[in-house]
């Protein structure tokens, strides 16, 4: 079944363009909004796979759109689409969950591959030995529609596991028996140099915050933690896996 795709812009033009190359790319529209308060509507009863959804729009606005879909249903995919190029409305669409800011007029290859990237479930390893901590984690992958490949209690079977699964996202704690999570970090960036991993711990020495980030570590957060504040650097994490796909897709 093609991908369900729901284009949310006031300008009749725009949409009708976009519907064209989502149309030639095999996926489908399934519906077309001109403003916030239809997108949230039509989200409500068309339940699409992704949203385009431009910032700017009359009555209510992009943000805001993004601001109530996301509160009902967290894993809602949404790509804005938008002419304002600022910084600080890339970062607050980003904070809300938005999977990709793409700014207008955009090139044609790039928001293909954006899509593409959008409609991939994002693979996540949970790297913890305390029960308490992986339930919580797991509860947050599931919350935000990514999926969980599994979990280890110790370095050693991290790196077991991330060969076995090939994950987008390494969770992982620090303070791990058999090995600990720097250790482990090190073995699986020589394994794969692209991994992306955040390190999740209540070690909060310089030294090993250093020792982390010199190991390629995406994040190092500290324990305990907030889940909000958890979910955005995640989100952060997977922003950037998408850019350096788009990246890698735009150069081939």
């Amino acid at each position: 079944m093609p991908a369900r795709i729901l284009i949310v812009d006031d300008q009749l033009f725009l949409r009708r363009t976009l519907a064209q190359l989502i149309q030639e790319e095999g996926w489908q529209v399934v519906g077309e909004a001109s403003n916030g308060k239809e997108a949230i509507e039509m989200y409500a009863a068309l339940e699409p796979d992704l949203v385009i959804m431009d910032y700017q729009m009359p009555l209510v606005s992009g943000m805001d759109a993004l601001k109530v879909i996301r509160g009902f249903r967290p894993e809602a995919k949404v790509i804005m689409l938008t002419s304002l190029i600022e910084q600080e409305h890339i970062d607050a669409a980003r904070k809300l969950g938005a999977l990709d800011y793409i700014v207008k007029p955009y090139k044609k290859d790039h928001l293909i591959a954006a899509i593409r990237n959008a409609l991939t479930q994002i693979r996540i390893l949970v790297v913890d030995d305390q029960p308490v901590i992986r339930h919580i984690l797991k509860g947050l992958v599931r919350e935000n529609g990514w999926l969980l490949v599994g979990e280890a209690v110790n370095g050693v079977e991290a790196i077991d596991l991330f060969s076995a699964t090939n994950p987008d996202l390494v969770i992982m704690d620090n303070f791990l028996p058999l090995m600990n999570g720097i250790e482990a970090l090190k073995v699986i960036k020589r394994m794969d140099s692209t991994a992306r991993v955040v390190m999740l711990t209540s070690d909060l020495s310089p030294e090993s915050r250093d020792a982390a980030i010199q190991a390629g570590a995406e994040d190092y957060l500290a324990k305990p933690f907030e889940k909000d504040f958890l979910a955005s650097a995640i989100k952060k994490a997977i922003s950037e896996l998408y850019e350096a796909r788009i990246a890698a897709a735009l150069a081939d």
